[in-house]
């Protein structure tokens, strides 16, 4: 009996595959099926032929003119119910058409709904035991946020593998939330905790997948913003004690002094002793807990040239008592860690830069940073008039002095 039924069935989708006009019909009904989830609407089919207006309005009944074909799917239904056919139903003339069967667009969703909360209910269930991890992907769940797009991405590609990838992030938090309590846990290298967590040292790249949803979950973790920036990245990282970084990211001081939980930073010591510069890295700063300068004022600037020069006035006046730090431009993570610290040691902290729209967005930042304890240094209007070029400034660096908040620089 069923063989019955699906011969008569493509029968009846024979019959509209054989006659012309109907393809672009067929695919329009189906679409406002899809929408509407029944039998409705209107169907506007553009720069129709001769032929396909024939074909139409003879099973409709009627005489199209013009070059559009208009029906609602209740016509082209009472229309249908008319011929040998009557026994089939419009969805099943619909599925045998197209040989597959159709799902209502309000359907799909609730499918891929119930798809999703089955996915992040297993992904619960699999961290019972670990809290932080159970919590980070109830709450990205219930609040469509902290990485909810993104593992919503992977579900569409692969369940399976979006689980995986979900499971290492939920272990990656909760280690790392472990360690927050943990006084004898100063960091790791990223490279080093993506090994530990899924044999791949790649595997937390800032551009790959599980980089990203890794920072989601750590915003979560620290109630902080995601970050759009490199050094807010390497920020974010830092607070979470992973070590982006333990080279690249340096900074240029002189008479600076570091302490750690043991006391005085010998190494960094010898080279105040000698009145040498010296490059710190965040390697050098991962155990610093305090930072001070000379007679508790700071120098910073931005040029190495400058730093230089300033370094020799201080040998040709032997002067015992000055701290300098060069940055070599933007202030990289380790620059303001080591600033943070002398900061918070009540240092007074002398800023000088480039008087470029980049180099005085540097000044601002840092001066909203610690507006109490920066001073911006040789930026002032009669510094820009001895130092003015001939280059012209395009309108994107113009329109960067608009965020200024600092009085000084405004009015520079």
């Amino acid at each position: 009996m069923k063989g019955f039924w699906m011969k008569r069935n493509k029968e009846c989708s024979n019959y509209f595959k054989n006659q012309a006009g109907w393809k672009r019909c067929f695919l329009l009904m189906r679409k406002k099926w899809e929408s509407l989830g029944k039998v409705g609407g209107q169907i506007h089919l553009e720069h129709c032929t001769e032929e396909e207006k024939k074909s139409v309005g003879r099973f409709l009944g009627r005489i199209i003119e013009g070059d559009c074909i208009e029906y609602s799917l209740v016509e082209f239904e009472d229309a249908f119910k008319k011929t040998r056919y009557s026994d089939v139903s419009f969805l099943e003339l619909m599925e045998t058409y197209f040989g597959e069967s159709l799902v209502s667009n309000q359907e799909r969703r609730e499918i891929e709904a119930e798809h999703i909360c089955n996915f992040f209910e297993a992904a619960s269930n699999a961290f019972k035991g670990n809290q932080a991890a159970q919590q980070w992907i109830e709450d990205a769940y219930e609040c469509r946020d902290y990485g909810y797009t993104l593992i919503l991405q992977q579900i569409n590609k692969d369940t399976d593998g979006a689980l995986e990838l979900v499971k290492n992030i939920g272990n990656a938090v909760s280690y790392l939330h472990q360690q927050k309590e943990n006084e004898y846990f100063h960091g790791m290298p990223i490279a080093v905790f993506a090994a530990k967590i899924s044999g791949n040292p790649h595997y937390f790249d800032r551009n790959s997948i599980s980089g990203r949803l890794l920072m989601y979950a750590l915003c979560w973790d620290l109630y902080e913003e995601y970050p759009h920036s490199a050094m807010k990245w390497k920020e974010r990282l830092s607070e979470a004690k992973v070590l982006s970084d333990n080279i690249s990211s340096q900074v240029t001081v002189f008479g600076i002094h570091l302490y750690r939980k043991s006391g005085l930073h010998q190494g960094v010591e010898e080279f105040c002793q000698i009145r040498e510069p010296l490059v710190l890295s965040t390697y050098n700063m991962k155990d610093v807990v305090r930072a001070a300068a000379d007679d508790n004022e700071v120098f910073i600037v931005e040029n190495e040239m400058v730093f230089d020069f300033l370094i020799e006035s201080v040998h040709k006046e032997h002067k015992e008592s000055v701290s300098i730090i060069c940055t070599s431009g933007q202030l990289h993570s380790t620059a303001f860690d080591l600033i943070d610290l002398l900061a918070a040691d009540h240092t007074i902290i002398h800023y000088s830069g480039d008087l470029d729209p980049e180099g005085m967005g540097i000044a601002d930042r840092l001066w909203q940073r610690h507006p109490a304890q920066v001073s911006i240094w040789h930026m002032d209007v009669e510094d820009y008039k001895k130092s003015i070029s001939h280059e012209s400034i395009n309108d994107k660096s113009i329109t960067m002095l608009d965020s200024l908040q600092n009085d000084k620089l405004k009015i520079t």
